[in-house]
């Protein structure tokens, strides 16, 4: 009769233990998604072009940040990770899995730097730099 209680607790706690990584399964997004930072979010456009938050624009510079994913001309970079690597200015270590592109080479980590409204995304070989469309 003693094996009955342990072997409860051992499927208690394994069930607790493997949750999160069921968590998507059951309904939805789990709560330790990455997202992108409210100050990334909105509508960005190649320094020192005007831009417009407003509308569509044809225009190959400009990128939309979403909570889950960054939206290009023509493509759509989904967030797989984040993480803040500096307050002053604001920085990030992001990893972004492009539609595309095969997965498989993919997976670098960019670098995006925050100072007021001008954003700079590098990978350590080139950058680009965005202002915030109003």
């Amino acid at each position: 009769m003693r094996a009955w209680p342990r072997a409860a607790t051992t499927l208690a706690l394994l069930l607790v233990l493997l949750a999160p990584v069921h968590g998507p399964a059951f309904g939805g997004e789990t709560p330790d998604a990455p997202r992108f930072p409210a100050e990334l979010q909105g509508v960005w456009d190649a320094y020192p072009l005007p831009c417009s938050a407003e509308g569509a624009s044809d225009n190959d510079t400009r990128i939309q940040i979403a909570p889950d994913v960054l939206h290009g001309y023509g493509n759509n970079d989904a967030l797989r990770g984040i993480a803040r690597i500096a307050t002053s200015p604001m920085a990030w270590r992001v990893v972004t899995i492009t539609d595309i592109a095969p997965e498989d080479i993919q997976g670098e980590a960019d670098i995006y730097v925050l100072h007021h409204d001008t954003l700079t995304i590098t990978n350590g070989e080139r950058s680009d730099t965005y202002i915030r469309c109003q």
